[in-house]
């Protein structure tokens, strides 16, 4: 086991890297990181220890008694000396809180985790150059101390409503934002109601009041939230919201489908929407895709995976007059619906000569 006070090159980037995860805000916190450098066998060989075992069957004991949880942390901290095993010893009950209710004792433990100036490292495995952090125990600390502290911000914000939560996500602070965000979950239905009714009005609506007008929606089932959240949410959330939206209002989702597949990300994930849908103008607009140069494979997959019968009578049907590149999407098709008429279809197309030899004795292959 080695240690360090922090002060060669490679240790000030482990100081900045370990207390920007801490996330500390006072400079008083920002005290000189020690760094002990310990091998994978020395931390399993701590974690074994008598003293560090017994340690942690009583610190989990005390859990259940938020009033003896304080002194028993107090006598642990005095009984065991080794920072090794005292780390060992942090980790299991870090585990043990992020698995309990936030509670006032707990919250200050994890403060007093969060601002703990011993890092223990081990080897990195694949250079002996350099090491990393193992156990974590400050920065999981304070990530857990400020996880509770948002949940109480939460239900606080739910419970006194829909103007609280509005304020809330008017603020440029992103723990407020994300409160609020956590706070629509848990609101009453009249308070979802005025929450709607704010968002519809919003003029520009950012990323964050998309995905509260996704959150509200959901709980609502507001098919003109979803669609407000689909156009101006980003990556998951506009994915989500276009998932909401078929699932709320098959028409809204038909009306709207072209402006949904021009989104980035959302071409592909609008198609499939028109394959599951039952709708008669679903299948209209796939069989109008399939000539698209973008769309036109995830149109061919979403019409044979979700109606291989009618897609075969389609290819039956068409195939004569139709392009090289719809006959090409034919063809896709066609390799995913394992039938023999499927076999047969695929062998007259190929016929046609609109794809070169060597891709046809591939497509033969399937």
């Amino acid at each position: 086991m080695k240690s360090g006070n922090g002060k060669g090159p490679l240790a000030q980037l482990r100081m900045a890297f370990g207390w920007a995860a801490v996330g500390l805000a006072s400079a008083s916190a920002l005290a000189e990181v020690q760094i002990i450098e310990v091998s994978p066998a020395e931390l399993a060989t701590a974690m074994e220890q008598e003293s560090v075992k017994l340690g942690i069957k009583q610190l989990l004991a005390a859990l259940q008694y938020e009033d003896e949880l304080l002194a028993t942390w107090s006598t642990t901290k005095s009984n065991v000396t080794d920072p090794l095993a005292k780390a060992v010893i942090d980790s299991a009950l870090i585990d043990q809180l992020s698995r309990n209710r936030p509670s006032e004792v707990g919250l200050q433990i994890l403060d007093e985790l969060a601002a703990k100036t011993t890092q223990i490292n081990t080897p990195h495995p694949e250079s002996a150059t350099y090491s990393i952090p193992a156990l974590r125990v400050a920065g999981r600390a304070a990530a857990l101390a400020d996880s509770w502290r948002t949940t109480e911000r939460a239900a606080s914000l739910a419970s006194s409503g829909a103007m609280a939560v509005q304020d809330a996500l008017s603020i440029k602070s992103e723990k407020d934002n994300t409160a609020a965000l956590l706070a629509i979950e848990q609101l009453d239905v009249n308070s979802l109601k005025h929450l709607a009714q704010w968002l519809k009005v919003k003029p520009d609506m950012s990323t964050l009041l998309a995905e509260a007008a996704l959150k509200t929606a959901t709980a609502t089932s507001d098919s003109e939230l979803a669609l407000l959240a689909m156009r101006s949410g980003e990556n998951t959330v506009s994915r989500d919201a276009l998932l909401l939206l078929q699932r709320l209002d098959q028409d809204a989702f038909l009306t709207h489908f072209e402006e949904a597949a021009a989104r980035p990300l959302l071409g592909g994930i609008a198609v499939a929407g028109l394959g599951r849908s039952s709708d008669e103008r679903a299948w209209s607009k796939l069989t109008e895709l399939l000539a698209d140069p973008a769309l036109g494979g995830d149109a061919a997959l979403a019409m044979s995976q979700h109606n291989p019968a009618r897609s075969l009578d389609l290819i039956e049907q068409t195939h004569n007059q139709s392009s090289s590149v719809v006959v090409k999407r034919y063809l896709l098709m066609l390799a995913t619906i394992r039938s023999e008429r499927a076999r047969t279809l695929r062998d007259e197309l190929l016929s046609l000569g609109v794809v070169e030899s060597a891709e046809a004795r591939e497509i033969a292959r399937w």
